[in-house]
C-alpha cells in the first residue's frame, strides 16, 4: 500500500498470514530532485505486491540511476514506474491500484500518541499502559549474529534489573524420532545498557518481582534490522545513514496486543508491526509435541499387539459348538430337509435351486 500526502510517502505490506506489517516512511526531503503532490489530503492506494517484487527483483542500489512514480489522475487508477539504469537505460511500467479509505499506520502512531498522554494520567494500571523500551541497533547485530539462521522466535524479556534476548526453534517429533532438536541461545545485559526503559511504573509495589516477555517471528525481525542496516548509499555522503549509533524504539502495551518495533530519522522511518503477539508467556515452555500425535502413537501400538498374523487353523482347535465329530448320515439328511421345507411352491425357486435346473426362457 501507497500513502500520499504532502509530507511524503509511505509504503507499507502486510505478510500473507496478516499478522505482521512493515512500513518505511520517506520524508518529501528524501527525493533529490523534486517531490510534487497537488492534494492537501492524505490519499492511499493499493497495489499488488507481487507486481513490486517483479519490478526490482533484480535491481539494487548500485545499478539504478533514478526512479520516478507518477499518478496523472486518481480516476485513471494507473501509476506509472520509470526505472533508470546506470546504462542509460529507460524501462517503463505501468501498474494498477485502488483506492481505499483503511489507515494501515494507525497502530504506531496511536501507540505514540498514548504514550505520549499517559505522562499527564494518574493511577493508570500497568495493563492499559503503553510501554517503551529503545535500544541500540549495534546490541541486536550482534545478538543476531550469534544465532543460527534457523532459529524461529525472538523472546524479548524485561526484569527489573536486567533485560535478556532469547532465540529458540522447537523441536520436530515423528514416530518417536526427533527430526530436530530443539535449540535456545540467550544473551542479556543490565537494564542500565538500554537508552530508554520506560516499562515499570512508578506507582508499582513489587518493582524487584517485575516480569515481563514478548515474543516475535525472528524472520521477520531480522528482514527488518537488515532493512534498518541497509539504508545506505555508498555513492553519496549527504545520505542518512540509519546503522550508525540509531536506536530501536519498541512500543508494546498488554498480552494480545500489538508491538511496533521502530526506526526513526529525519527523511526515512522504517517500522515493524507484530499483530497479536504473546506477552508474559514462555513460549519454549510449550510442549512441541502433539498429543493427538501421541495418542494416536498409542493406539497403533495397541492395534499392532493386539492384531494376530493369518494363520492355519485345525478342527482341534475349534470350539464343540461349533464342530460335531459324532453327525451321522442321517442326521445330515434331516438338516437338508428342514432347511427346504420353508419352501412352499417348488416353482418359486431359482433355476439353480432345484433338481433340475430351469432355463431362463421358461
Amino acid at each position: 500500500m501507497l500513502k500520499l500526502s504532502p509530507g511524503g510517502i509511505v509504503l507499507s505490506a502486510l505478510n500473507q498470514s496478516r499478522v505482521a506489517q512493515a512500513s518505511i516512511e520517506f520524508a518529501k526531503e528524501f527525493f533529490d530532485k523534486s517531490f510534487i503532490y497537488k492534494n492537501r489530503k492524505a490519499v492511499r492506494i493499493l497495489l499488488v505486491a507481487s507486481h513490486f517484487a517483479t519490478l526490482f527483483k533484480s535491481s539494487n542500489a548500485r545499478n539504478i540511476d533514478g526512479l520516478r512514480l507518477q499518478i496523472s489522475s486518481f480516476d485513471s487508477q494507473q501509476i506509472l514506474i520509470a526505472v533508470k539504469s546506470n546504462e542509460k537505460i529507460l524501462k517503463m511500467y505501468s501498474a494498477s491500484f485502488r483506492l481505499i479509505d483503511s489507515e494501515s499506520d494507525v497502530m504506531a502512531s496511536r501507540y505514540k500518541s498514548l504514550y505520549n498522554e499517559q505522562r499527564e494520567l494518574r493511577n493508570l494500571s500497568d495493563e492499559s499502559r503503553i510501554k517503551l523500551m529503545s535500544i541500540d541497533i549495534r546490541i541486536l547485530n550482534g545478538f543476531l549474529a550469534t544465532v543460527p539462521g534457523a532459529t524461529e522466535e525472538l523472546v524479548i524479556e524485561i526484569l527489573s534489573e536486567r533485560v535478556s534476548f532469547t532465540g529458540y526453534s522447537r523441536c520436530i517429533l515423528k514416530d518417536e524420532d526427533y527430526l530436530r532438536s530443539p535449540m535456545a541461545v540467550s544473551v542479556g545485559l543490565p537494564i542500565q545498557d538500554l537508552a530508554v526503559c520506560d516499562v515499570i511504573s512508578s506507582g508499582s509495589l513489587d518493582i524487584k518481582d517485575y516480569s515481563t516477555r514478548f515474543s516475535t517471528g525472528m524472520k521477520e525481525i531480522r528482514l527488518f534490522i537488515d532493512l534498518v542496516t541497509s539504508l545506505q548509499n555508498p555513492m553519496s555522503e549527504e545520505f542518512e545513514d540509519l546503522s550508525a549509533g540509531k536506536l530501536i524504539n519498541v512500543w508494546f502495551k498488554s498480552p494480545a496486543d500489538p508491538i511496533v518495533f521502530e526506526s526513526e530519522g529525519s527523511r526515512l522511518t522504517v517500522c515493524f508491526t507484530q499483530l497479536g503477539a504473546e506477552l508474559n508467556n514462555d513460549p519454549t515452555t510449550k510442549e512441541s509435541v502433539n498429543v493427538t500425535n501421541t495418542e494416536k502413537r498409542s493406539h497403533k501400538r495397541q492395534d499392532k499387539d493386539l492384531s494376530t498374523k493369518r494363520q492355519k487353523v485345525y478342527p482341534q482347535h475349534l470350539p464343540e459348538s461349533i464342530i460335531s465329530t459324532e453327525s451321522t448320515s442321517s442326521e445330515v439328511e434331516a438338516r437338508v430337509v428342514s432347511q427346504t421345507e420353508q419352501f412352499h411352491n417348488v416353482e418359486e425357486l431359482g433355476p439353480t435351486q432345484v433338481d433340475k435346473p430351469k432355463s431362463l426362457f421358461d
